[in-house]
């Protein structure tokens, strides 16, 4: 059942958010503890062609809070540690693992990191992008 892209979703505002972001010209990789389906998953929500790189922990032989997980995915779309970020939702995995790296994390909305609750991504892009040349 979820090998399926119909047994997932986007959550409401990501297509356009990711959409802004490539437009923009913000090279963006997914680094995933999935296995090989999620490519499958993201062509069949339409994002896959939106990423430049897809890291899955399967077929890298690692899986995140492991540095090299989030060096692949530097390496692959040739952007420095501290000219990225990473968007998770997971403290340990995904915040600690991008740290180590040198890469800055921000925690979905979901999760609030030292009682610090974010505005939703979108929002932020909206007000960001108009035609200014973005740098994350």
């Amino acid at each position: 059942y979820y090998a399926r892209g119909d047994a997932w979703h986007l959550p409401d505002g990501a297509y356009e958010a990711i959409t802004l972001l490539k437009d923009a010209g913000v090279k963006m990789a997914v680094v995933s503890n999935f296995d090989n389906r999620l490519r499958k998953l993201l062509k069949d929500l339409n994002v896959l062609i939106l990423f430049d790189a897809v890291i899955i922990s399967s077929e890298v032989g690692y899986e995140k809070p492991d540095s090299r997980i989030f060096q692949a995915a530097l390496d692959q779309v040739n952007v420095e540690a501290s000219k990225a970020l990473h968007i998770g939702d997971d403290e340990k995995a995904d915040k600690l693992g991008a740290n180590d790296v040198g890469i800055d994390c921000w925690l979905s909305e979901s999760i609030c990191y030292l009682n610090l609750c974010y505005q939703p991504l979108l929002s932020l892009l909206r007000i960001g992008i108009g035609g200014s040349d973005l740098q994350l």
